[in-house]
C-alpha cells in the first residue's frame, strides 16, 4: 500500500512538471518563459537563497532602497524580480501572472511602461552593492524577447547597458548597445543626459513602429564597460565588444568626461540596464583596476 502511495506521488509530481513545461509557468508566476532551461531549476525552487550554491536557483526581488535588498551583492532597483541559476540571471520573461503582487504593484503605479503591469522586466536596473572606483566589469547579454509597448519611453535610446558610477537615479554613467544600432557612451548628471560618444555598428533603420529593434535576438554578445579617473580631474569611459560570444573583446568606443563638465569621480555602484525587453545575462564580472 505504501509503495503504492509513492507511485501515485511520484506520477503526480511527474505530471505537474510535464505540465509547467508545456504551459510554461513557474513557481514565481511568470507564464510564457518559452526555454524549457528556465522551468526545472524554478520549478523546484522552495525559498529565497541568495548564498544559493552555483547550479542552484534564486530570486532577488526589487527593493525600495539598497539597504532593503536581501541579497549581500546586488539591489534590485527596478523590474520586479532577477533570477539566477547559476552564473546566469534574467529577468521575467513573458506575461507576469496577474495574480502576483508586482504586477499589482505596477499595474498601479507604471501601467504605461509596463503593458497595465504584465512587463516589469521593460524598467529592469540592477545595481551593486559594493563601490568601486576605477574598475572594469563585464557580461555578456542575450535579448529573447523585445516588448514593442504603446508607451513614450520606448525609443531608439533603449537597449542593452553597463552602468558605472552610480549615485542615484539621477546621477550616473551608462554605456551599451541600442535598439536602433548604435553603441553609446552616455552621463546622466542632476537629471539631465549627454551624450559622450555614440557610433553606428549594426546594419538596419531603426523605425518605431516598422523596424524597432535591430539588436539580434537569442544571440549571445559580450560588453565590457571600464571607468577610470585620469590625474587631471578627467574620467576615461572604454567600451568594449565581444559582439559574436568569441571570447574576442575589442575596443568599440571611448569618451573623456573633462573636469570642466563636473564628471562623476567618487567611488560610486556600478550594474545593469535593460529596456523593454525579456533578457538573460552570464558570466558578470567586475574588478578594480
Amino acid at each position: 500500500m505504501i509503495k503504492k502511495f509513492y507511485f501515485l506521488f511520484g506520477l503526480l509530481f511527474i505530471s505537474l512538471l510535464a505540465l509547467a513545461f508545456v504551459y510554461g509557468e513557474d513557481l514565481f508566476g511568470v507564464n510564457n518563459l518559452g526555454n524549457p532551461n528556465w522551468i526545472l531549476p524554478t520549478a523546484i525552487y522552495m525559498e529565497n537563497n541568495p548564498e544559493a550554491p552555483l547550479g542552484s536557483a534564486y530570486v532577488v526581488e526589487e527593493t525600495g532602497s539598497l539597504e532593503e535588498s536581501p541579497d549581500p551583492f546586488w539591489w534590485l532597483d527596478s523590474g520586479a524580480m532577477v533570477y539566477w541559476v547559476g552564473d546566469h540571471f534574467f529577468t521575467i520573461q513573458g506575461d507576469l501572472s496577474s495574480d502576483s503582487r508586482w504586477w499589482r504593484e505596477y499595474a498601479g503605479s507604471n501601467p504605461f511602461d509596463t503593458d497595465g503591469g504584465y512587463h516589469p522586466q521593460n524598467l529592469f536596473r540592477l545595481i551593486t552593492k559594493k563601490k568601486w572606483q576605477d574598475h572594469q566589469q563585464e557580461t555578456y547579454f542575450k535579448v529573447n524577447q523585445y516588448w514593442v509597448s504603446d508607451t513614450p519611453s520606448r525609443n531608439e535610446s533603449n537597449g542593452v547597458l553597463l552602468i558605472s558610477r552610480y549615485v542615484d537615479d539621477d546621477n550616473l554613467y551608462y554605456a551599451g548597445l541600442r535598439v536602433d544600432g548604435d553603441i553609446v557612451i552616455k552621463k546622466k548628471r542632476d537629471g539631465e543626459y549627454s551624450v559622450l560618444a555614440e557610433k553606428k555598428i549594426l546594419a538596419g533603420e531603426y523605425d518605431r513602429s516598422y523596424n524597432p529593434n535591430i539588436l539580434p535576438l537569442n544571440k549571445w554578445m559580450g560588453l565590457r564597460l571600464e571607468t577610470i579617473n585620469q590625474e587631471n580631474g578627467d574620467v576615461l569611459i572604454i567600451f568594449y565588444l565581444d559582439l559574436f560570444d568569441r571570447g574576442d573583446w575589442q575596443k568599440a568606443l571611448e569618451a573623456v568626461d573633462k573636469r570642466e563638465n563636473n564628471p562623476l569621480t567618487e567611488e560610486s555602484h556600478s550594474g545593469i540596464r535593460t529596456d523593454f525587453m525579456d533578457t538573460e545575462m552570464k558570466g558578470y564580472k567586475i574588478k578594480e583596476i
